[in-house]
Formats: C-alpha cells, structure tokens, sequence
C-alpha cells in the first residue's frame, strides 16, 4: 500500500512498501533527457563519472555509490583530493552530459568532502561546463524541471544550437528565462536550493515556476532545442556559479508540471 497525492487525474505515490517510486518510472522521459544523482529510473546503473585529482583516473559511480562511501574512497578524503565530473548519464536516452577540458570540470568532490545541498549530492559549477549536443533539433516546446542553488550572476543553463536563445540566466536582483530574443523575467536571489520548472508552450508562450508556484508569465519568442549546456549559454558564455542536483528536460511530448514538481519535492524537501 502506498502513500499518494492526488493531483487532477493523476496520484503520485511516494512509496510503496517503503520502496521509492522513481520518477522516470512513474513519468517516462523517451523523448526528453534526465540528468540526476539519485536513480530516476529503474534501469539506471551509473548516473555520473568522475574524475580524482590526485592521478586524473576516472570511474563510474551509482546514485548509492555517490552517498555510501564509495565515491570518497576513489577520490580520497584529504584536503588535496577532488572529484571533478567528467560525464552526467543521460538517464533517459544515451545523450550524456560531457566535458573533456579538465579546467571546466565541475566538482563534486572537494577537499576530501562530498558536496551537498540540503543533504544530498551536488554538481558544483564554478566557471564550469557541462554539454550535450542533440542531433536532431527538438521541436519548441518544453518542460523542464531543475534542483539547482544559483550563487552568482550569469547562465544556468542553454539549449539552443548557439548564441543566449533558449536560456535561464540570473543578474543581481532578477532572474530571466529567454526564449529567442526577448525575456520573461521575475525577482530573485542567490544561496537558496530551489525547483525551478521552465515551460516553454507552443514554441512561444513561457511560464516560469518556482516551488511550485508561478513567478512569470508571457510571450518570448522560441527556438528550437538543439543542445542542453550548463553553467553557461548555448555559445559558452555568460558562466555562472550553481550547484545543480537535477535536470529533467521533457520534450515532444510534455507532461502535466504538477505531479512531476511533487514527486522531486518529495525526495528533496525543497519546500
């Protein structure tokens, strides 16, 4: 017997017999691209790849790996041991997240210390990069669902072929979600581990959420989904400073904001 919330047409379960439901179980992600440090689907093995610093060897890690001990004991528990994060797994096709240049490589490992927000595994962004490039352009519409902590002006993230089109970017007092030219935007902050839910609705009408709550509403323009890049726009600018958990991009075919939202609070105490 599980424990549900009922949301429109849909319930969510939290549990079942003390198992967690996960997400991608109960909302299939085929033609869309999910990138986690907890297990979104039932088929995952490895979510991520990490480099140590203290010879450049890399290893494969599983979400439990991350939390259990394992991942310190590859990178060891120093004060001059890091864990860079070569790949982010795609856990719902093969489209990982990469960066080869060691210099752009997040951390996840620092000083001997797994990076948490809240209590669970971060990916630490700090004038990084992490890129994946699809090979055939996406339609417009979107969702996306993302657990990130921004802790300084710029770019969280892009999808576009090139350029800014696509993005979620942060200035001092406000945050911006742009779609190809123009913006909607809504006043934020920094330091805060938030739910940002991104909807990008026939190719050109956006809501922007936060804990569940919308913030920003409008028209601003679209482009094709041709790539997702975090920590910088879509051309490698604009680099920012973030600590994401989660990024779950639903496309073609996208579900109710809702249950998914809850589902992610569910595991994060967000809110």
């Amino acid at each position: 017997m599980g424990l549900g919330i009922g949301i429109g047409n849909a319930i969510l379960f939290t549990s079942q017999r003390g198992r967690e439901i996960l997400l991608l179980d109960e909302f299939p992600n085929p033609d869309g691209h999910s990138y986690s440090l907890r297990k979104l689907k039932s088929t995952t093995i490895n979510v991520v790849r990490v480099r140590r610093s203290i010879d450049n060897l890399e290893q494969d890690f599983t979400a439990s790996e991350i939390t259990n001990g394992t991942l310190l004991s590859f990178t060891g528990t120093g004060v001059l041991d890091n864990g860079f994060v070569t790949t982010w797994y795609d856990q719902s096709q093969s489209n990982d997240l990469i960066e080869i240049d060691q210099a752009l490589q997040p951390v996840i490992v620092e000083k001997g210390v797994l990076l948490l927000v809240n209590g669970k595994p971060c990916v630490e962004f700090i004038d990084s990069n992490l890129r994946a490039l699809y090979q055939t352009p996406y339609q417009n519409a979107y969702n996306l669902f993302m657990v990130n902590q921004q802790n300084s002006i710029g770019f969280t993230y892009g999808l576009a072929g090139g350029g800014d089109a696509n993005s979620f970017r942060f200035d001092p007092t406000d945050a911006f979600l742009r779609g190809n030219g123009s913006d909607i935007s809504y006043s934020s902050g920094f330091g805060i581990q938030n739910l940002y839910t991104n909807v990008q609705s026939n190719g050109f009408f956006s809501t922007a959420s936060v804990n569940g709550i919308q913030k920003a509403t409008g028209v601003n323009g679209s482009t094709q989904v041709a790539r997702t890049q975090l920590g910088r726009s879509s051309n490698g600018t604009g680099e920012s400073k973030c600590k994401i958990q989660e990024f779950v991009l639903y496309l073609l075919n996208s579900p109710v904001a809702a249950p998914i939202e809850e589902n992610i609070n569910s595991y994060y105490s967000i809110y």
